[in-house]
Parts: C-alpha cells; structure tokens; sequence
C-alpha cells in the first residue's frame, strides 16, 4: 500500500476522488432521503425507488355508486397492494399489484381478488441529470426569475400484463391482457410536481380495449406533509357496454404524512364528475421501505494528502 501511497501523484489522488464521487452519486441517483411513494393518488411517478430496495404501498377504499336509471346502490370495499422491487440499475423497477374487492349491489355481491398485475417501469429520460440550477451571487431578481427548464419533463416507459378473475367482475372481462403506459413527470418549482399517465388496457383483444390518463398535481406544505389533486378519465375503444367518458372521470384529492423517512401515511377521497351513475371514494393507506445503508467508501482513503 506505500508503494502505492508514493506513485499518486496529487493531481492524480484529486482525479480518483472525483471519480468515485462522481460514480457514487449517480448510482445513488434514484435512491432519496424520504420515501418515494405514489399514494394515494392512481398515477405511477416517473422515477424508480432504487436499486436493492423493496417498497410497499397499500390501503383500504370505501366507495358507493348511485345510478338514477336502475335506482340500485352498490358499495364496495377494496384493498391494494403494491411491491416495488428496484433491481440490477438505479433506473428500473418491478412491479406488483394485487386488488382484492368485495361488494355489490342488494341483489348480487363479489367477493375475492380481481386483479393481479405485474410489470416494469424504466425511466428513459431525466430532464435533471447533469442539470443544476446556477445561482447568480450578483443580482436577486436574476434567481427568482422562473427557470422555464423545469418544464421539461422526466418521461419513464411501463409495461406490465393484468391477470383478471372474471367472476369477480361485473363487466365481462377476459382472462388477462397487457397493459403499457407513458409517463411524465415534471418539478415545477420546490413544492410543486405534476405527473401524466398515458395507458391502455387489454390492447391484444379490441373488444375490451380501453384508454385512459391520469394527471396529478401535488403541492408540498412542509417537509413532512403534501397534498394533491388528480383527474382521473377512461374511455373504451369499443362502447358494447355503453360506458361513455364522462360517467369513468374522476376528481380525486388527498394527503400525505412523512411519519419516518421510510413510512408515509396518506388519506383521500373521489368523485366522479358525471351523475349517472354518482360515485365517491374514500381511503387510506400506508408506505413503506426498506432503508438502503448508503455508506460510501471514503474516495481518499489510503490516499496521502
């Protein structure tokens, strides 16, 4: 190791510091220090939890239907469950979700998982790599000026495929399809993020095909708390059964509560903007990860200074 110590030269020893630096920082790229959940709200965040971690988001949803056609009342409960497994690069995630229903209306109730949906999101673009806002020592309305950079948008690729249990649907359903999706993400200032989803459902069978967005804009009120409200519209490519846009849109609002840096607790409620059939939701749900020791070695170490 002396040997080593006397061949480095300075300018050599600050090269391989920075290296490693630099190395060290972009595979921890994804990783932050508070939990990256996407609860409550229906839309996926362009970025992944990070490599070696494993997350879990789930909660409980309570929410009734009224339709003025058939006068009948349907009410539900329901529990999600979704793992998020980052692997093999900071910039990949796999995905689980699980939906267990049980409901109906007065004259016919379901009971039992619905869904089983299993894919994986990368992200393709950061608009915030190499980037860093430059602040101007010499004039203060130079930095508070709007950087229009921020518009630019991260913009990460989901595909996945669904497994339905068709008797635990009221709408014929087949046995399963694939779902892809494209997704947006933009940090408009230090509180505010909006996030598109772009998706369709079921594209190998046209007859059950349908397409749909979400779009989500949150607000962070403190370092531990935030907010948000999303729109939330699906539409099929076929109409056999008469289900128009307007009666599968949503408004949908919420919160979120930093317990831990690695537990988040969160509450919302929805409502569909259409009348017939009148729908409202209401929720809450819990995330949580597993902590990933971020100990570097040290890029000086064994270095003379």
């Amino acid at each position: 190791m002396d040997s080593m110590k006397f061949f480095l030269s300075p300018k050599t020893k600050t090269c391989i510091g920075l290296l490693i630096g630099l190395l060290s920082i972009e595979m921890s790229a994804q990783y932050t220090k508070k939990i990256n959940s996407n609860r409550p709200s229906l839309s996926m965040g362009a970025y992944a939890v990070g490599e070696r971690i494993v997350q879990l988001e789930g909660g409980y949803t309570h929410w009734e239907s009224y339709s003025d056609t058939s006068h009948d009342l349907y009410k539900a409960n329901t529990v999600d469950l979704d793992i998020r497994v980052g692997a093999f690069f900071e910039q990949l995630e796999f995905i689980g979700q699980i939906n267990y229903h049980d409901g109906g209306f007065s004259s016919q109730h379901l009971s039992g998982f619905q869904t089983i949906e299993l894919g994986a999101k990368l992200l393709l673009f950061d608009s915030y790599k190499n980037y860093q806002e430059k602040i101007n020592i010499y004039s203060w309305k130079a930095n508070q000026r709007y950087k229009f950079r921020r518009l630019v948008p991260t913009v990460a690729l989901y595909g996945g495929y669904q497994f339905h249990t068709t008797k635990n649907h009221f709408i014929p359903m087949p046995d399963g399809g694939s779902k892809v999706a494209l997704i947006t993400q933009q940090h408009l200032s230090k509180k505010w993020s909006f996030v598109t989803n772009w998706y369709a459902e079921n594209i190998e069978d046209e007859l059950y095909t349908n397409i749909g967005y979400y779009a989500t804009l949150s607000l962070m009120i403190s370092e531990r708390a935030s907010i948000f409200t999303e729109n939330q519209g699906k539409w099929f490519q076929k109409d056999t059964y008469h289900i128009p846009f307007k009666e599968t849109s949503w408004v949908r609002i919420g919160t979120t509560f930093l317990l831990t840096p690695d537990i988040q607790l969160d509450l919302h409620g929805a409502h569909t903007i259409s009348h017939t059939p009148s729908q409202w939701q209401a929720g809450v749900g819990m995330s949580w990860r597993n902590k990933r020791p971020i100990v570097w070695k040290d890029p000086y170490e064994n270095v003379n200074p």
